[in-house]
């Protein structure tokens, strides 16, 4: 299965070659979209940091559509990668497949496990891999992947605006069609967020304390 890795990164050189290096570690690479400013004519002036965001998020779908390739993965800047990634991605594309599914969630946020299979002292040979349908208070737009059915789809429900109450990835394309979620996810977030906001800073340092395993992700 052909797939192409897809990301953004927002003025944050250190960001970007962070990522670059986590990717390369595991040989695999990531394409990087043009960043759109808040200055893009796109971006309405109310609303200009979360329509960037969004219109960064919709030029990674239009960039994939653009390839020959059948999977897209798209990530935010911000994420630790499992080590195996180039051996588990393919697990995923075909449980996406299997199900029938428009988005599958990799990368996302939650303080808990979902599941577990750790017994103590023994813990799995081989990565074994839960999907669950979700609930729309599961947040997070760290990695998800997309077939080109499914990304065509997310384009066209909502390339305006106009289309949805909150023009954001956690209000759009996470919450979009048939989906679900994989766990352990392939991508955890740094656990760190750009916000002054100290219940949104708490909530993202709790899950990635959860979730981040350093046997695991890079």
């Amino acid at each position: 299965m052909s797939f192409g890795i897809y990301g953004f990164s927002y003025n944050n050189p250190e960001r970007k070659q962070k990522m670059e290096e986590r990717f390369n570690a595991v040989g695999l690479s990531i394409e990087w979209v043009e960043t759109v400013e808040r200055d893009d004519p796109r971006c309405r002036p109310e609303h200009l940091r979360t329509d960037a965001v969004m219109h960064n998020h919709l030029d990674m779908i239009r960039c994939f559509l653009a390839s020959e390739n059948e999977f897209g993965v798209f990530c935010e800047d911000d994420i630790r990668i499992r080590r195996d990634l180039a051996r588990t991605l393919p697990i995923a594309f075909d449980a996406y497949e299997r199900i029938g599914l428009d988005v599958l969630l990799a990368g996302y946020l939650v303080a808990y496990p979902v599941m577990s299979h750790d017994s103590g002292e023994h813990r799995p040979v081989e990565p074994v891999f839960g999907f669950f349908d979700y609930h729309d208070q599961i947040w997070g737009s760290q990695m998800y992947i997309l077939g080109r059915d499914g990304a065509a789809r997310v384009l066209g429900a909502f390339a305006e605006p106009a289309s949805v109450p909150a023009f954001s990835p956690d209000w759009t394309i996470t919450k979009f069609g048939r989906r679900a979620i994989i766990y352990p996810m392939l991508a955890v977030e740094e656990g760190s967020t750009q916000t002054d906001h100290w219940g949104h800073q708490d909530f993202h340092a709790r899950c990635a304390a959860v979730q981040y395993d350093p046997a695991l992700h890079i």
